[in-house]
């Protein structure tokens, strides 16, 4: 079973993926359900496209070099489909990495992920400065 298909085409990463979960739900509907969790991430950060010398795509290239080898198993939790259901995530500066404060609701793999995948805004930037004066506070 192909978990983590990596097509030279964004279409051919997707229809290989589509196979897998065809497949798996063939035989178990929840679990061809819980398997589309893990490959849409996947194939999303696979696909998406981000220049090639910049500092963003050598981190994706790292991170999906190690759930490749690690065989990790990816969620999506929480987003904008969830907004209002809980007190906002935010991320801050610490050290070399980032402070998550917050929690989301249980929303796919997310609880037997081995990466976690997730948007909230940074702390101090212009984009979560412009949230705060949109709502109100």
């Amino acid at each position: 079973m192909n978990l983590h298909p990596a097509e030279s085409t964004a279409s051919a990463t997707f229809e290989a993926a589509a196979q897998t979960a065809r497949a798996v739900a063939a035989e178990c509907l929840p679990l061809g359900i819980a398997v589309v969790m893990h490959l849409y991430p996947l194939c999303a950060l696979r696909c998406v496209p981000l220049p090639w010398w910049s500092a963003a795509n050598l981190r994706r290239a790292l991170l999906l070099r190690a759930i490749d080898r690690g065989a990790l198993i990816l969620a999506n939790a929480g987003s904008e489909r969830a907004a209002g259901a809980h007190a906002p995530v935010t991320l801050t500066r610490a050290g070399n990495g980032v402070r998550v404060d917050g929690a989301f609701e249980y929303m796919s793999l997310a609880h037997v992920a081995d990466v976690v995948m997730f948007s909230a805004p940074l702390a101090g930037s212009a984009y979560n400065d412009l949230l705060r004066r949109g709502s109100g506070g």
